[in-house]
Protein backbone atom coordinates (compact mmCIF):
# COMPACT_ATOMS: atom_id res chain seq x y z
CA UNK A 1 0.00 0.00 0.00
CA UNK A 2 1.58 3.69 -0.77
CA UNK A 3 1.25 6.52 1.56
CA UNK A 4 -0.45 9.73 0.05
CA UNK A 5 1.00 12.76 1.45
CA UNK A 6 -1.23 15.88 1.39
CA UNK A 7 0.28 18.83 0.49
CA UNK A 8 -0.68 22.01 2.47
CA UNK A 9 -1.76 24.52 0.18
CA UNK A 10 -0.33 28.04 0.00
CA UNK A 11 -2.27 30.78 -0.67
CA UNK A 12 -1.01 33.37 -3.61
CA UNK A 13 -1.77 36.87 -3.72
CA UNK A 14 -3.09 37.54 -6.78
CA UNK A 15 -3.00 40.87 -8.81
CA UNK A 16 -7.25 41.24 -7.93
CA UNK A 17 -6.05 40.79 -3.87
CA UNK A 18 -2.90 43.14 -3.80
CA UNK A 19 -4.75 45.64 -5.21
CA UNK A 20 -7.96 45.52 -3.39
CA UNK A 21 -9.32 48.58 -2.82
CA UNK A 22 -8.76 50.33 0.90
CA UNK A 23 -11.73 50.71 2.63
CA UNK A 24 -12.28 54.44 2.94
CA UNK A 25 -11.23 56.39 6.20
CA UNK A 26 -14.31 57.42 8.56
CA UNK A 27 -14.74 61.17 8.50
CA UNK A 28 -13.77 62.78 11.90
CA UNK A 29 -16.44 64.50 13.53
CA UNK A 30 -15.45 68.26 14.02
CA UNK A 31 -16.89 68.42 17.17
CA UNK A 32 -14.50 65.98 18.25
CA UNK A 33 -11.68 67.90 16.73
CA UNK A 34 -12.83 70.69 18.22
CA UNK A 35 -13.48 69.40 21.51
CA UNK A 36 -9.61 68.08 21.58
CA UNK A 37 -8.58 71.60 20.17
CA UNK A 38 -9.74 72.94 23.25
CA UNK A 39 -8.84 70.64 25.54
CA UNK A 40 -5.27 70.86 24.05
CA UNK A 41 -4.78 75.06 24.44
CA UNK A 42 -6.05 74.33 27.84
CA UNK A 43 -3.54 72.07 28.71
CA UNK A 44 -0.91 74.43 27.25
CA UNK A 45 -2.27 77.09 29.39
CA UNK A 46 -2.04 75.03 32.70
CA UNK A 47 1.59 73.84 31.99
CA UNK A 48 2.72 77.27 31.06
CA UNK A 49 0.96 78.99 34.47
CA UNK A 50 1.88 76.12 36.04
CA UNK A 51 5.28 76.32 35.19
CA UNK A 52 5.53 80.11 35.56
CA UNK A 53 4.12 79.18 39.53
CA UNK A 54 7.11 76.16 40.12
CA UNK A 55 9.61 78.85 38.78
CA UNK A 56 8.60 81.94 40.66
CA UNK A 57 8.23 79.76 43.74
CA UNK A 58 11.84 78.06 42.96
CA UNK A 59 12.68 81.84 42.63
CA UNK A 60 11.15 82.64 45.91
CA UNK A 61 13.01 79.80 47.33
CA UNK A 62 16.67 80.50 46.19
CA UNK A 63 15.67 84.15 47.62
CA UNK A 64 14.63 82.82 50.82
CA UNK A 65 17.58 80.51 51.15
CA UNK A 66 19.87 83.21 49.93
CA UNK A 67 18.19 85.82 52.26
CA UNK A 68 18.60 82.66 55.35
CA UNK A 69 22.37 82.54 54.62
CA UNK A 70 22.90 86.46 54.80
CA UNK A 71 20.66 86.87 57.57
CA UNK A 72 23.02 84.07 59.06
CA UNK A 73 26.14 85.81 58.86
CA UNK A 74 25.11 89.51 59.52
CA UNK A 75 23.54 87.87 62.49
CA UNK A 76 26.34 86.33 63.87
CA UNK A 77 27.54 87.34 67.39
CA UNK A 78 30.75 88.77 67.47
CA UNK A 79 32.93 87.99 69.57
CA UNK A 80 36.37 89.02 71.04
CA UNK A 81 36.48 86.96 74.26
CA UNK A 82 40.02 85.81 75.15
CA UNK A 83 40.27 82.69 77.46
CA UNK A 84 40.73 84.34 80.19
CA UNK A 85 37.22 86.14 79.39
CA UNK A 86 36.05 82.81 79.55
CA UNK A 87 37.14 82.33 83.18
CA UNK A 88 33.86 83.79 85.08
CA UNK A 89 35.19 83.50 88.53
CA UNK A 90 34.01 84.24 91.61
CA UNK A 91 31.76 87.17 92.80
CA UNK A 92 31.83 86.06 96.49
CA UNK A 93 34.39 84.49 98.84
CA UNK A 94 31.76 81.85 99.65
CA UNK A 95 32.29 80.10 96.05
CA UNK A 96 36.59 80.19 96.53
CA UNK A 97 35.75 78.52 100.16
CA UNK A 98 33.39 76.06 98.60
CA UNK A 99 36.24 75.27 95.90
CA UNK A 100 38.70 74.86 98.24
CA UNK A 101 37.30 72.60 100.86
CA UNK A 102 36.13 70.46 97.43
CA UNK A 103 39.76 70.24 96.94
CA UNK A 104 41.09 69.28 99.63
CA UNK A 105 39.63 66.11 100.13
CA UNK A 106 41.82 64.23 97.34
CA UNK A 107 45.12 65.73 99.05
CA UNK A 108 47.15 67.02 101.87
CA UNK A 109 48.71 70.37 102.40
CA UNK A 110 47.15 74.03 103.29
CA UNK A 111 45.71 75.67 100.22
CA UNK A 112 48.07 78.60 99.34
CA UNK A 113 46.81 79.29 95.97
CA UNK A 114 43.57 79.44 93.48
CA UNK A 115 43.21 80.08 90.29
CA UNK A 116 39.98 79.94 87.90
CA UNK A 117 40.25 77.64 84.67
CA UNK A 118 38.03 77.48 81.80
CA UNK A 119 34.07 76.06 82.00
CA UNK A 120 33.74 76.94 85.72
CA UNK A 121 36.62 74.87 86.81
CA UNK A 122 39.43 76.11 89.24
CA UNK A 123 42.85 75.07 90.19
CA UNK A 124 43.99 75.11 93.71
CA UNK A 125 47.22 74.43 95.15
CA UNK A 126 48.09 72.75 98.41
CA UNK A 127 51.64 72.81 100.02
CA UNK A 128 52.60 71.05 103.10
CA UNK A 129 55.00 71.44 105.65
CA UNK A 130 57.74 69.79 103.93
CA UNK A 131 57.32 71.91 100.53
CA UNK A 132 55.45 69.35 99.13
CA UNK A 133 52.93 70.66 96.26
CA UNK A 134 49.55 68.76 94.72
CA UNK A 135 47.59 70.62 92.30
CA UNK A 136 43.79 70.00 92.36
CA UNK A 137 41.31 70.44 89.51
CA UNK A 138 38.00 70.97 90.74
CA UNK A 139 35.19 70.68 87.70
CA UNK A 140 32.19 72.32 87.41
CA UNK A 141 30.39 69.50 88.66
CA UNK A 142 32.27 69.38 91.76
CA UNK A 143 34.72 66.56 91.11
CA UNK A 144 37.78 67.14 92.41
CA UNK A 145 41.46 65.01 90.98
CA UNK A 146 44.88 65.53 91.92
CA UNK A 147 46.73 66.65 88.26
CA UNK A 148 50.30 67.58 89.38
CA UNK A 149 53.06 66.96 92.44
CA UNK A 150 56.05 69.08 92.83
CA UNK A 151 58.45 70.34 95.63
CA UNK A 152 59.09 73.48 96.55
CA UNK A 153 62.32 74.50 99.35
CA UNK A 154 60.09 77.17 100.34
CA UNK A 155 56.81 77.05 102.48
CA UNK A 156 55.06 80.14 102.79
CA UNK A 157 54.07 81.21 106.14
CA UNK A 158 50.26 82.16 105.75
CA UNK A 159 47.47 79.82 104.18
CA UNK A 160 44.26 80.62 102.39
CA UNK A 161 41.95 79.70 105.19
CA UNK A 162 38.71 80.61 105.44
CA UNK A 163 39.01 84.22 107.44
CA UNK A 164 41.84 84.85 104.75
CA UNK A 165 39.88 84.14 101.91
CA UNK A 166 37.22 86.76 103.18
CA UNK A 167 39.55 88.90 103.90
CA UNK A 168 41.05 89.86 100.18
CA UNK A 169 37.76 89.26 98.88
CA UNK A 170 36.55 91.88 100.55
CA UNK A 171 39.49 94.16 99.89
CA UNK A 172 40.36 93.12 96.12
CA UNK A 173 36.47 93.75 95.27
CA UNK A 174 36.02 96.85 97.31
CA UNK A 175 39.42 97.99 94.96
CA UNK A 176 38.37 96.86 91.58
CA UNK A 177 34.88 95.73 90.47
CA UNK A 178 35.07 92.12 89.05
CA UNK A 179 35.07 88.71 90.02
CA UNK A 180 37.66 87.00 91.34
CA UNK A 181 39.59 84.63 89.29
CA UNK A 182 43.33 84.53 90.95
CA UNK A 183 44.13 84.23 94.84
CA UNK A 184 47.61 83.45 96.18
CA UNK A 185 49.99 83.35 98.89
CA UNK A 186 53.13 85.02 98.52
CA UNK A 187 56.69 84.62 99.99
CA UNK A 188 57.34 88.10 100.54
CA UNK A 189 56.37 89.60 103.65
CA UNK A 190 55.76 92.89 102.45
CA UNK A 191 53.69 91.37 99.52
CA UNK A 192 51.67 88.67 101.29
CA UNK A 193 49.20 87.88 98.99
CA UNK A 194 48.49 88.78 95.14
CA UNK A 195 44.59 88.67 94.11
CA UNK A 196 43.53 88.89 90.17
CA UNK A 197 40.09 90.67 89.57
CA UNK A 198 38.58 90.11 86.27
CA UNK A 199 36.84 93.54 85.17
CA UNK A 200 33.61 93.66 83.25
CA UNK A 201 35.78 95.10 80.53
CA UNK A 202 37.39 92.01 80.33
CA UNK A 203 40.77 93.60 81.81
CA UNK A 204 42.53 91.42 84.53
CA UNK A 205 44.03 93.67 87.77
CA UNK A 206 46.41 92.49 89.56
CA UNK A 207 46.54 93.43 93.23
CA UNK A 208 48.78 92.98 95.58
CA UNK A 209 48.11 93.22 99.31
CA UNK A 210 50.09 93.00 102.62
CA UNK A 211 49.18 90.90 105.96
CA UNK A 212 46.55 93.20 106.66
CA UNK A 213 44.65 92.91 103.50
CA UNK A 214 45.65 96.55 102.82
CA UNK A 215 46.16 97.13 98.97
CA UNK A 216 49.62 98.06 98.01
CA UNK A 217 49.92 98.49 94.27
CA UNK A 218 47.84 97.17 91.63
CA UNK A 219 48.35 96.56 87.75
CA UNK A 220 45.69 96.86 84.59
CA UNK A 221 45.91 93.80 82.14
CA UNK A 222 44.19 94.52 79.03
CA UNK A 223 43.89 91.29 77.47
CA UNK A 224 41.57 92.41 74.52
CA UNK A 225 44.63 93.59 73.08
CA UNK A 226 46.03 90.40 72.84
Amino acid sequence: MSETTNTPETEVLTPATASATPPAPQKRSRKRTILWSSAAVLAALVLVGGGAAIGSALSDDDDDDRGELVGSVSQAPQTSQTAVQSETGASSADTVIDVIRTASAVTEGDPTSIEASRGGAWEVQFTTADGAESDVRVDADGKASVVATDRDDTVPAARLDADTVRSLVSAALAHTEGTIVHLDVEDNPGDAYEVTVLTPAGAEADLTLDASFTVTSSELDDRGDD
